[in-house]
């Protein structure tokens, strides 16, 4: 998830810490992604359904916590993910069935808007059958 390596460094480092005191909210969204079975992917928005928050708040969570989960799980409603180069070898790992990546592209022969592979949310979306944040 991280791109750079500044940004690895302060994951790691975030993630060393014991333990992660997180607000509230965050924490109900990263114990949501744990929740995630392996070989599972759930949306933002199926995530922020169980943990009580929209969508757009899930990623921001992602984008700040995301190493305290396996946030390679986390897609988009339409199957895509704006971190599937980094995603890819994890999907494929776990058997997540996807389209193909894109063709790579030349930045200096112009913008490419690909949004990169489409995970296959039909085989491979979690429905969680009740909130994992619920006691017994």
């Amino acid at each position: 998830m991280c791109t750079t390596p500044h940004k690895q460094a302060e994951a790691q480092s975030r993630s060393a810490q014991t333990p992660t005191l997180l607000p509230p909210l965050a924490e109900a969204i990263v114990t949501t992604v744990q929740h995630i079975p392996r070989g599972f992917v759930a949306s933002y928005s199926t995530i922020g359904a169980v943990a009580g928050c929209g969508s757009r708040y899930v990623g921001r969570v992602m984008a700040d916590y995301g190493e305290l989960a396996p946030w390679w799980r986390v897609v988009r409603a339409d199957g895509t993910s704006h971190v599937w180069k980094a995603a890819l070898p994890l999907w494929d790992e776990e058997g997540i069935a996807h389209t193909p990546p894109p063709p790579q592209t030349d930045r200096r022969a112009g913008y490419s808007c690909a949004r990169g592979p489409r995970v296959d949310m039909r085989t491979h979306a979690w429905c969680p059958p009740e909130s994992p944040l619920k006691d017994g």
